[in-house]
């Protein structure tokens, strides 16, 4: 199914620089600092390649432990993520909601996984993982909805 990676010319790269002048143009028009605007604009430069290449080393991955260990990982900042609301509250609601994200997100992405896309190695990377983030954003914003909820009341 993988070709491997895609590799795309500096001048069709460079195409996706054109938005971001715009924005730094306007940044200096505004007078708001264009240094700010340069530095962000190579951290998130630095950012993408390096998350570039860890998503090329796992999707490259043929085993379940990776597949395993980032959807663990994923799970655990979701569940850390989605109690943001209750400030103070959260190192000892963490349990409750990573029980309640695990439960619904892993059940969702079981399903999705191995009944709708019946995928004949369970844990393909370039699959799962994706679909991992699918499931745990909303799980995660389901979550974090009801501790706001849970907060205010």
């Amino acid at each position: 199914m993988s070709e491997g990676v895609q590799f795309i010319p500096l001048t069709r790269l460079a195409l996706a620089f054109l938005p971001v002048l715009g924005v730094l143009a306007i940044v200096h028009r505004w007078s708001l600092g264009l240094r700010t605007g340069i530095v962000a604009l190579l951290r998130m430069v630095g950012q993408l390649l390096l998350v570039g290449y860890l998503l090329t080393f796992i999707f490259g991955s043929d085993q379940a432990a990776v597949t395993v260990a980032v959807v663990a990982v994923m799970l655990a900042v979701a569940g850390w993520i989605a109690l943001r609301p209750l400030g103070d509250e959260r190192p000892a609601r963490y349990p409750a909601g990573l029980v309640a994200i695990a439960v619904g997100a892993l059940t969702a992405l079981v399903v999705a996984t191995q009944g709708v896309l019946a995928l004949p190695t369970w844990y393909d990377p370039s699959l799962v993982i994706p679909l991992a983030g699918i499931v745990l954003a909303n799980s995660m914003n389901t979550v974090s909805l009801a501790a706001e909820r849970f907060r205010a009341e």
